[in-house]
This record gives structure tokens, C-alpha cells and sequence, in this order.
């Protein structure tokens, strides 16, 4: 989720996703709007979200919250290894301009 970009925020996320080899749908929140309703105080910040669209954690950042996080939505045995930046920026995914309302 990008939040609290100024100008240009479609651009700006982009070339985040682009710098960093981020894939997947990035969400726009220029309001701040579901940052908010998140609790969200600073970025950057993870967000995980289920299947179905349902934010189940916010804030893991040590490598044992995040993995508890993602086995936690993808299952015990799900294999986790750190992908090369070359390999995260192959399927740089859709950016979005909405806010979700299931938050």
C-alpha cells in the first residue's frame, strides 16, 4: 500500500515497485484514509491480506513476524525463501487507486 503520496501518485509507486523489484498490487491511499483506520503512524509499515481481501496483521517487521505472518496466511508448509531482486521485479503487478472498505 503506497500512502501519503503528493503529486503524481500512480508514478511515484511505480518507480517504487520498480526500484525495490516489489510485485504484486499496490493500493493508493493519498488521503491517509485506511492508514488511519489501520493504525498505520509511519511507513514503511507491512500490511498482510488474505484471499478475500481481510487485512489479518499489520506492523511484522522482524524476520520471524513475517514469516509467522505468511505461513500463517499460506500454510505450515508453504516454502519461504528471500527472492533476488531479480526475481521480485519479474511480476511487478497492478497499481490500484482505491481505498478498500473491508479494512
Amino acid at each position: 500500500m503506497n500512502v501519503w503520496e503528493g503529486v503524481n501518485a500512480v508514478a511515484e509507486a511505480t518507480s517504487f515497485c520498480d526500484l525495490w523489484g516489489i510485485g504484486g498490487t499496490v493500493l493508493l491511499d493519498e488521503s491517509g484514509e485506511l492508514a488511519e483506520r489501520l493504525g498505520i503512524r509511519g511507513v514503511p509499515t507491512n500490511v498482510f491480506v488474505d484471499a478475500d481481501g481481510v487485512v489479518s496483521a499489520v506492523g511484522a517487521v522482524r524476520p520471524e513476524e513475517l514469516e509467522r505472518e505468511t505461513r500463517r496466511l499460506l500454510g505450515p508448509d508453504v516454502e519461504i525463501e528471500a527472492p533476488g531482486r531479480a526475481q521480485m521485479g519479474a511480476d511487478l503487478g497492478n497499481v490500484e487507486h482505491h481505498v478498500s472498505s473491508r479494512a
